[in-house]
């Protein structure tokens, strides 16, 4: 009987690979691309979310500075203000802007891997965009990115914040149930 709550939540959790809210995955391959800003995804976070980025096949062009690449996230409301700050000054890097989250730079992965999997906290609630910048200008890099924020996904399914959800008082199916809305 204490396996039937737990049966239904891996349930939930398989089904949410196959609800349309899944589709905060995304897979990109960029090849010699040197444009300064590649915008990924836009989504929405809850005060714990979670953003995983898997990079496969990097490689930069030759010589390029491995501090001035780098995954950032940029919410709505700082998005303006980083415009501003680029047309006020075109050769700005937007990597030393302060509106931003940055989530690394690929000097911080020693040694320089090829691929690497990263999960980082969000612990702002709001819009965010997730980007990739080169601030070396004429530089190139290839890479193939799968960046994914299931946790979002699965508050927009339940529209509830899953980490707010305390199982441990759960003894039934229909408990959870009432638990999480349904």
């Amino acid at each position: 009987m204490t396996k039937s709550p737990f049966i239904f939540l891996s349930i939930l959790f398989l089904s949410l690979f196959l609800y349309p809210s899944s589709a905060e995955i995304k897979s990109l391959s960029i090849i010699s691309d040197s444009r300064p800003m590649i915008l990924f995804e836009k989504f929405g976070f809850t005060h714990t979310g979670h953003v995983t980025i898997f990079v496969s096949f990097f490689s930069p062009h030759s010589g390029t500075d491995p501090s001035q690449l780098d995954f950032f996230l940029l919410s709505e409301e700082s998005l303006l203000q980083v415009l501003l700050e680029i047309q006020q000054n075109p050769q700005f890097c937007v990597l030393k802007s302060h509106y931003i989250f940055l989530l690394f730079t690929f000097r911080d992965l020693s040694p320089p891997p090829n691929s690497f999997n990263c999960s980082y906290p969000v612990s702002s609630p709001n819009e965010y965009s997730l980007f990739f910048a080169n601030c070396v200008p004429e530089s190139t890099v290839s890479m193939a990115v799968r960046q994914s924020s299931f946790v979002a996904a699965m508050a927009n399914f339940l529209t509830c914040d899953v980490y707010d959800i305390d199982v441990s008082k759960v003894s039934k199916d229909s408990d959870l149930k009432i638990l999480i809305g349904f």
